[in-house]
């Protein structure tokens, strides 16, 4: 069994996983893994087999929808997964999942699942990077590719401690807790890329070293001449000084819209927050976006409820950052 314990926030529990999977998850939820027992929100179960029931709903070739049990099965590479939200209204959900099943797939699962759950808490989990030095504590925000984590690995060099580079989460008293996760450096990430090449390069044995270098040159030649591949790795990898900051209070924003003009309090409390939040909901939804416009398909009361509260619950965010954004430009003012 692997125990994450989010914040004493959301607890998920993994039983039955492959040896191969327990080291992917510990080393995504590195800060989070704990040994004792904890309440858990999210229980994931891995099976030999699951099958499918008869006669419920189809909503597309590998997705179905169980109205009696609550429960949604989606089929990919011939595996299949079950997510059970028949305990959604007491913060539970139970999922079961065929080994082999696509681990990007389960931790994608798993963050959507997180996300929902500390929305029902109050928190805010936002598509972030935050590092702290001293009395200086900064968060980033932007789409995807905005320089999010440049910004955090540069500042990291600077000697600055590490909240994450990917998700924050902020409660409704302006508090920025820590979502530390493994970081995606890139060849434009410079000679923070270059660090971790050298690490992966040298964690590698003889064997590994010729068939990712192997693998790498077919990528090469498929993709374009200047392509390099992409280095997943924790921070305390590549730079072992870096600290991990539980929480802080946030006194610099810095944001990356495409806005250049002067950010006034107004663009703060109705421009920033709707855009913050349409950008954390894109990144949750992409991921799932050949599936998710069907969830909504079945005439399900209790599903209807469940969307329901969900809408609300997203609703409630943008007060959360209003509040954030506000407080944050009354302090640096």
């Amino acid at each position: 069994m692997i125990n994450i314990n989010i914040h004493n926030l959301v607890g998920v529990g993994l039983d039955n996983s492959t040896a191969k999977i327990n080291s992917f998850i510990k080393e995504e939820f590195f800060n989070f893994v704990q040994n004792q027992k904890l309440k858990k929100n999210i229980l994931i179960k891995f099976k030999s087999k699951i099958t499918i029931p008869k006669n419920i709903f189809r909503l597309n070739k590998n997705f179905y929808y169980d109205p009696k049990l609550k429960i949604f099965y989606f089929i990919k590479n011939n595996k299949i997964l079950s997510y059970n939200i028949s305990g959604y209204f007491k913060d539970k959900i139970f999922i079961e999942i065929e080994k082999d099943f696509n681990k990007w797939f389960i931790l994608y699962i798993i963050e959507n699942t997180i996300y929902v759950l500390l929305s029902k808490k109050k928190f805010c989990m936002l598509h972030a990077g935050a590092v702290k030095k001293g009395n200086s504590s900064n968060i980033i925000l932007g789409p995807q590719g905005s320089g999010k984590t440049f910004y955090a690995l540069d500042k990291i060099k600077e000697g600055y401690s590490f909240l994450g580079d990917e998700y924050i989460l902020l409660n409704d008293k302006g508090i920025c807790s820590s979502f530390p996760r493994p970081i995606n450096f890139k060849k434009f990430h410079q000679n923070h890329y270059h660090e971790a090449f050298y690490y992966k390069w040298k964690s590698l044995r003889n064997l590994e070293k010729f068939k990712w270098f192997f693998k790498q040159i077919i990528k090469t030649f498929l993709l374009r001449a200047d392509w390099q591949p992409m280095i997943r790795l924790r921070i305390g990898r590549v730079y072992p000084k870096t600290k991990i900051v539980i929480k802080t209070k946030i006194n610099k924003i810095i944001l990356k819209f495409g806005n250049k003009k002067k950010i006034s309090k107004s663009m703060l409390s109705s421009f920033y927050p709707r855009i913050i939040l349409k950008n954390v909901q894109f990144e949750m939804i992409n991921r799932f976006i050949s599936i998710y416009k069907y969830i909504f398909t079945p005439k399900d009361t209790f599903l209807k409820k469940v969307i329901s509260d969900i809408n609300k619950l997203e609703k409630s965010k943008i007060k959360i950052i209003k509040s954030f954004l506000l407080k944050t430009h009354k302090m640096r003012n």
